[in-house]
């Protein structure tokens, strides 16, 4: 931008601030000199500049009333800068307990919260500070350093493309993400990417040290040797079957012992049921031939009609359970005759023990039998696996190749991504730098882990701004309010404050409007008018 404003003040009237009583300096829009011993009022006079125009203090800090009420006086303070274009007044007045601030731009009353706005007309707010101290730049944080220098310069996606065609491939990518997202999701992307290649590895090997332990040539010997087995099994399983079948048509010497003991034990119960009907036919005759009884009560004779009804009930209770006891005898009976014809049908002097025996070995053979075609059948499956770990190896690998792909796929975005940041880097640097003559400033710095990280250091000729010798710094800070003068579009007053500290060989025109203030033993406050450029060389000379 250029230059298209200059700003120029013409006096600054001072009452009660700080170290000064009351102070008038007449500039006209010249450069002044202000000399004087330490604590004469000189930083008095740069405060109250700013105090007056922004409400802080030249090193930035807000005050409170007692920190710029005149020490001596006590009075309360009242400041007016006037400049060619416009006139601004701040001052404290009591109200209540506190202080009001009481401002006006032109005599016209502007309430502090929007004195930022009203000023602005005249000034840009953000000037005033960054262009009114020459080393104001130098005194901020970093990172509202590189904002500011960031507002220098325009670098886009676009120009990067520009400068790389290479990198070209991005530019979908910038739709929905910024470089650094970019960055971030595909280092993820490459290190998922990489921790899957490494488990499918082992398990790659795994697969094929069990193929290679598989010799499938064996498979005929094995399916053979399988054949002949299940035909052992038949033919033993045919020996077992008869084998029983022999046994169950012999008799057990045992069984007939068993048969003996029931026949015995149901011609007891025969006989047993045999007395019993004996015992109730008795019993039948005897009531039948009853003709008369008694009360067991009072003994008197019972009438004949109800001892025949009580006799009768009598006769048919014997004569029920009678007949329920043939039916038992008669259940027994039926299974003694079985029990003896079965006695007499099993054939006898047979040895039954041969056959179990015989039995129990050919169970023998056969389970051995069986343990050796499990055996066979596992080892052929075993075998028959070779075509699934094949398989299985083949997709394995397929992962493997498609994972190594998309690795590289990744790698190469990441690439593209990482030489975007360093070209886009270097476009924002080289940009900022061909703005200032003597000041380069690195805007960027590497981590540890690859991350980059947002600095600003100003250098000269390769030194940090802070290592610089005091002339250098003068001139470094000069170069820098110089690119935002222009910047901003406007030349204000600028201060130097303690400028007995900076000695140079160089000469150089300020080109603004220039408070220089100067430490000197023994001197009272003087304030001394040049109409004339002032040359830094000239100033900035040590007193003494």
């Amino acid at each position: 931008m250029n230059i298209c404003h200059i700003r120029l003040i013409e006096s600054i009237s001072i009452s009660n601030f700080k170290a000064i009583d009351s102070l008038t300096i007449n500039a006209n829009g010249h450069n002044v000199l202000i000399e004087g011993q330490n604590g004469s009022g000189k930083s008095s006079i740069f405060d109250a500049y700013f105090w007056t125009l922004t409400g802080k203090l030249a090193d930035g800090s807000t005050p409170n009333a007692n920190d710029i009420i005149n020490s001596s006086s006590r009075a309360l303070p009242a400041v007016t800068v006037a400049f060619d274009k416009f006139s601004i007044a701040r001052s404290l007045v009591k109200k209540g307990n506190g202080f009001e601030t009481i401002i006006a731009i032109n005599d016209a009353p502007v309430k502090p919260s929007e004195l930022p706005f009203a000023i602005n007309h005249f000034i840009p707010a953000q000037a005033i500070e960054l262009l009114s101290n020459i080393f104001s730049f130098a005194l901020l944080k970093k990172s509202d350093r590189r904002a500011l220098l960031m507002q220098l310069i325009s670098v886009s996606n676009e120009d990067v493309f520009k400068a790389n065609a290479t990198l070209t491939p991005l530019a979908n990518l910038f739709h929905t993400q910024s470089i650094d997202d970019i960055i971030f999701n595909f280092k993820n992307n490459v290190k998922d990417c990489k921790l899957k290649l490494a488990q499918l590895a082992p398990r790659i090997d795994e697969n094929l040290a069990a193929l290679q332990s598989l010799d499938a040539s064996v498979l005929p010997d094995l399916r053979q040797k399988l054949a002949a087995l299940v035909e052992q099994k038949s033919i033993k399983d045919n020996e077992i079957i008869n084998l029983r079948a022999s046994l169950k048509s012999t008799p057990d010497p045992k069984r007939a012992v068993g048969i003996r003991r029931n026949i015995e034990h149901f011609q007891q119960k025969i006989a047993r049921a045999d007395e019993k009907l004996i015992a109730l036919r008795q019993e039948f005759v005897a009531v039948r031939n009853q003709s008369g009884g008694e009360c067991p009560t009072c003994k008197q004779p019972l009438p004949t009609a109800l001892f025949q009804q009580i006799k009768n009930e009598r006769l048919r209770d014997i004569n029920r359970r009678g007949q329920e006891l043939k039916s038992i005898r008669n259940d027994f009976s039926d299974s003694l005759l079985r029990l003896q014809s079965e006695l007499e049908s099993l054939p006898h002097g047979v040895d039954t023990s041969d056959i179990a025996e015989k039995i129990a070995a050919a169970e023998r053979e056969l389970a051995e039998i069986n343990r050796n075609i499990d055996a066979v059948r596992s080892d052929i499956n075993r075998l028959a696996q070779a075509d699934n770990i094949k398989g299985r190896i083949d997709a394995l690998k397929a992962d493997e190749k498609s994972l190594a792909a998309a690795l590289a796929d990744y790698e190469r975005i990441l690439f593209l991504a990482n030489e975007f940041q360093n070209t886009k880097i270097k476009l924002i640097e080289d940009a900022i730098n061909r703005l200032f003559k003597f000041v380069s400033f690195k805007l960027f710095e590497t981590c540890q882990n690859g991350n980059i990280k947002d600095v600003c250091e100003p250098t000269m000729h390769g030194v940090d701004f802070d290592n610089l010798s005091s002339g250098e710094k003068f001139k470094a800070s000069l170069d820098i309010l110089r690119t935002f003068s222009r910047h901003l579009g406007i030349k204000l007053p600028v201060f130097i404050d303690n400028s007995e500290s900076y000695t140079t060989n160089s000469r150089f025109d300020i080109g603004h409007q220039t408070f220089i203030l100067r430490a000197v033993d023994d001197k009272p406050l003087t304030v001394t008018i040049s109409e004339s450029s002032i040359q830094f060389d000239l100033i900035c000379k040590r007193a003494g």
